[in-house]
């Protein structure tokens, strides 16, 4: 059971022993009293133990820490004895409002435990007092309903209204229940409602399960409450959006389309590197920090920066005026794909004219079209994907060689994201750059939380056949950044380790194409020759199969197969 959690808080350990589980990582808060009546170890999981900071173990039977991955949210873990208890003092409700109140979060708190507070009915008169504008709470069912609350709800009663907390059992407002049951059990019956979560109203919609775990057959006296959370920061401008940023092309949704302007690309070809070597060493490497976001800009704006201050004055390249070449060997000596492109037509001959431009679609025919056929409506309902599995080969944190084998495989001289940033730069970087990178991908692969920066892309259109005025008759290609570009061939390459197609499939496969196919139908057709059999060919072409395959049901494939 304990794998399916990412961190665990373990409330009264009552042993003197170092409490270890293989896969996660332990702090043990203060005892108060002896170290064999209570205590708490917090397991955070080896892959997040990374982005833990501001750690708290100095507080008696508290633990208190923060997550960079969840902005600006502290998270603490509580015991306070019964009120009849010699190790009751009122110092541990003390130092929980002392804590709150000493740090100020931008996106409030999640504090759960073992508060021996048993609101019962009197919960909801707490629910009253709250002004929470644009928000309405309440508790229409509660399993333990007792009269007045004790001592210990007393306290943190006061401790919410003070700080603006909710209490989260039974908790009900327009779009969360937490329908919760009584935790405490005296030999099989359970009893009352003593163990506690309260956190900040932002936060509510971002917490999605509160669960009471009733095992009678787990070695204590406390069923365990388990929550689900989302990092508040995860979604660009709402959850929806996020989803089609991660599916589709994002250039054209939401608050990636008011980006419309990129910046001046160098091309390798045009780069002095030891002038590069000289920048990139002079340059501080950008602090992790908390937000994703902002450390994601930041390593791009400074490679950016120093590619831009590192452009050679000598264009390196073929002549556009040497007329002892034709123009077709010049276009075979330029490094310049998008003129090769651009002259090049789909009926294997190169153009030698202009077209009329009058009868070209604009910019706002083309938006309108991939719009159309990037996103049909109506949407796939949002898919929610189990991480409950793990495999070793997918779910592992990013290493450093796995980035430095896919920067090995980059192109230098391909086309540059709206960033300016060419891949050719990737591959001069030092390791402690490289070290940096990995480090941006480990916490945008593990938070789930993909920068703003990396979801935008250009997106240039190549003319297929037929009408020059049809819009439908155009391909569109999307150049991304760098980065992402290369966050992407890592996780491609993790799939590709995991996944193995039938043999049979040639598409998307290394060392596998037309030619293998050429050959088995060749095989095909003379074994049907001399055998003097019937032989029925089908060749099918699927118009624009891979814009309109939807993203949530490969993702529901993926699931099905395990992977998480």
């Amino acid at each position: 059971m304990l794998r399916v959690y990412d961190i665990i808080a373990l409330i009264e350990v009552k042993t003197t022993l170092p409490v270890h589980l293989p896969g996660f990582v332990s702090y043990r808060g203060k005892t108060v009293g002896t170290m064999d009546r209570g205590g708490i170890v917090v397991l955070v999981k080896n892959h997040l133990s990374s982005f833990v900071h501001n750690i708290d173990l100095s507080i008696g039977d508290q633990v208190w820490l923060q997550l960079s991955i969840f902005e600006h949210v502290m998270f603490g873990f509580c015991y306070v004895p019964p009120c009849d208890s010699q190790y009751y003092s009122l110092d541990a409700f003390a130092s929980i409002q002392e804590k709150i109140m000493s740090n100020h979060m931008r996106n409030g708190y999640v504090i759960m435990g073992d508060m021996n507070a048993r609101f019962g009915k009197a919960v909801r008169d707490l629910a009253t007092m709250y002004e929470l504008p644009g928000m309405n709470i309440s508790y229409p069912i509660i399993e333990d309903d007792v009269g007045p609350m004790n001592d210990n709800a007393g306290f943190l009663s006061s401790i919410c209204l003070d700080n603006e907390l909710l209490v989260l059992n039974n908790l009900k407002t327009h779009h969360r229940h937490y329908i919760t049951c009584k935790t405490y059990r005296k030999r099989d019956t359970w009893v009352s409602e003593l163990d506690t979560c309260i956190a900040s109203p932002c936060l509510v919609g971002h917490i999605h399960d509160f669960v009471v775990i009733k095992w009678v057959d787990l070695p204590s006296d406390h069923a365990p409450i388990s929550i689900s959370m989302s990092n508040p920061g995860t979604h660009l401008d709402n959850v929806l959006a996020r989803a089609e940023l991660l599916g589709d092309h994002a250039v054209l949704y939401g608050s990636a389309a008011r980006y419309d302007v990129a910046r001046k690309p160098v091309r390798f070809a045009n780069m002095d590197r030891q002038k590069f070597a000289v920048n990139i060493a002079c340059t501080d490497i950008p602090n992790v920090g908390n937000d994703i976001n902002a450390f994601a800009k930041n390593v791009s704006d400074t490679l950016y920066e120093c590619t831009e201050s590192s452009r050679s004055t000598v264009v390196v390249g073929v002549s556009q005026g040497d007329t002892h070449l034709s123009r077709w060997e010049r276009l075979l000596g330029d490094a310049d794909d998008a003129r090769v492109w651009k002259a090049i037509s789909w009926k294997e001959d190169f153009e030698m004219s202009r077209c009329n431009l009058a009868n070209l679609p604009s910019d706002e025919d083309f938006k309108f079209h991939f719009e159309r056929v990037l996103n049909p409506n109506p949407f796939p309902p949002s898919l929610h994907i189990s991480t409950d599995g793990t495999i070793p080969v997918l779910d592992g944190p990013i290493s450093p060689t796995e980035v430095e084998c896919q920067v090995k495989r980059m192109k230098v001289d391909k086309a540059c994201g709206p960033d300016g940033l060419t891949p050719g730069v990737l591959t001069i970087l030092t390791a402690q750059w490289l070290l940096t990178i990995t480090t941006l991908f480990k916490a945008v692969f593990i938070s789930g939380m993909y920068p703003v920066s990396w979801v935008r892309a250009m997106i240039f259109t190549v003319f297929k056949r037929g009408s020059r005025s049809d819009v439908n008759n155009y391909r569109g290609i999307s150049v991304l950044n760098s980065l992402p570009k290369l966050f992407d061939m890592v996780l491609c390459n993790r799939l590709n380790l995991w996944f193995r197609p039938f043999r049979e499939q040639a598409g998307a496969q290394s060392k596998s194409g037309c030619i293998e196919h050429i050959v088995a139908l060749r095989l095909l057709t003379d074994m049907a020759r001399r055998k003097k059999c019937k032989l029925f060919i089908t060749f099918v072409d699927f118009s624009k199969a891979y814009d309109l395959d939807p993203r949530n049901r490969l993702f529901m494939i993926l699931r099905r197969m395990g992977c998480g």
